[in-house]
C-alpha cells in the first residue's frame, strides 16, 4: 500500500518532535470519578526509543463510554522507569501535530469513531463488547481489533525519515493476527 505525502509529513512530524516534556498540559481532560475507569485500546511505539503512547477508553461506573471524554492518550516513559509507572500527558504540540485525535459519534450511542492526527484516513471505531473496550479498523483489507502501530525511522539532519509504519491487530472474524506494513513511495 502506498502512503500519501500528507500522511508521511504527519508521520515525520510525529516521530521527530514527539519527545515528552517534563511538564504536562491537561487542558481538555476530565478527572475520572471514583466509579469511572479506563480500559486499554492500543499503543503507538517508535524505533526512536522505548517510550510509547497509550490510548484508553474512558468508561463510566456503568461500563459504558464516557460521552464527554471517551478516549485518553498519554505517554508511558519506559526510558525513565522500566516499570511503566512513569506517565505523562501529551503536550499541546503532540496533540495537534502527532498523537492527537478527533472524536466523532457513530450510529450507536455507545460507540465513537476516532481519527488520529497522523493518519486521518484510517478511522478507528471504539466500542464496548461484552464489557471490553475495542478499537476496530481496517488492516490489510480485513476488519481487525487494533493493538499497535509501530513506526520505524532513520535519523536525518533535522527531521527523521519514516522508513515504515506497521499496523498490528487481530482479525475480528477469525481471531488471526494481522498486520500491514506501509512503506514510503
Amino acid at each position: 500500500m502506498r502512503l500519501d505525502k500528507k500522511l508521511f509529513r504527519a508521520a515525520v512530524t510525529l516521530f521527530s518532535f514527539s519527545i515528552p516534556l517534563s511538564f504536562s498540559l491537561s487542558a481538555g481532560t476530565t478527572a475520572l470519578t471514583a466509579s469511572a475507569y479506563t480500559q486499554p485500546l492500543f499503543i503507538i511505539e517508535r524505533s526512536k526509543n522505548a517510550n510509547e503512547v497509550h490510548y484508553e477508553a474512558r468508561l463510566t461506573g456503568e461500563g459504558v463510554l464516557d460521552v464527554r471524554t471517551p478516549i485518553h492518550a498519554y505517554w508511558i516513559n519506559w526510558e525513565k522507569d522500566s516499570t511503566g509507572k512513569s506517565r505523562e500527558e501529551l503536550n499541546m504540540f503532540e496533540k495537534r501535530m502527532a498523537f492527537g485525535f478527533s472524536v466523532g459519534r457513530s450510529r450507536s450511542p455507545q460507540s465513537c469513531v476516532i481519527k488520529l492526527v497522523c493518519c486521518p484516513d484510517r478511522p478507528i471505531k471504539v466500542f464496548i463488547s461484552d464489557g471490553t473496550a475495542r478499537a476496530e479498523t481496517a488492516i490489510n483489507a480485513r476488519t481487525a481489533y487494533l493493538q499497535k502501530i509501530s513506526v520505524v525511522t532513520r535519523e536525518k539532519q533535522f527531521m527523521p525519515q519514516v522508513v515504515s509504519v506497521t499496523v498490528f491487530g487481530t482479525d475480528t472474524a477469525t481471531g488471526e493476527a494481522v498486520e500491514e506494513t506501509i512503506n514510503p513511495r
